[in-house]
């Protein structure tokens, strides 16, 4: 799993039904962390739940939709941590600043974990998942 590139290349009828995932090349990292993901085990708990204890349930607004082909249900952190770095984009955009990677970096430890301490790694500081997110994010193609 650690030498994975790409995402499960599902056919888009397949993808749209998935829950609960990671990408399968941070899996290999997600394994080695202290309370490692887990699809089928009700009882770990995950960073968005993490996020939803410290934050209070936040669940996104409709209106503040970024693209209307992406689904705002917040139901895995992926998502949402896509959903809320888009946000903090847009914020940005509108300040006339362009976020670098080390920007959503910081922004996505201190909602996971409530700072910007370099040591607390997640997935916005793995290479392939910050780009794919500015792809499918931020790009106007």
């Amino acid at each position: 799993m650690a030498e994975w590139k790409g995402d499960h290349s599902f056919e888009p009828s397949i993808a749209a039904q998935v829950r609960n995932a990671l990408p399968p090349y941070l899996l290999a990292n997600e394994a080695l962390t202290m309370v490692p993901f887990s699809a089928t085990d009700p009882t770990v708990p995950d960073h968005f739940a993490q996020i939803e204890e410290r934050n209070g349930k936040t669940v996104p607004d409709p209106e503040q939709q970024l693209d209307p082909g992406f689904d705002l249900t917040p139901d895995s952190y992926t998502k949402f941590l896509a959903w809320h770095l888009g946000r903090f984009a847009q914020q940005s955009f509108a300040s006339g600043v362009f976020p670098t990677d080390e920007m959503f970096q910081g922004e996505a430890r201190r909602l996971v974990y409530g700072s910007d301490d370099n040591w607390e790694q997640t997935i916005a500081d793995n290479e392939q998942w910050i780009a794919t997110f500015r792809r499918q994010h931020l790009s106007k193609d």
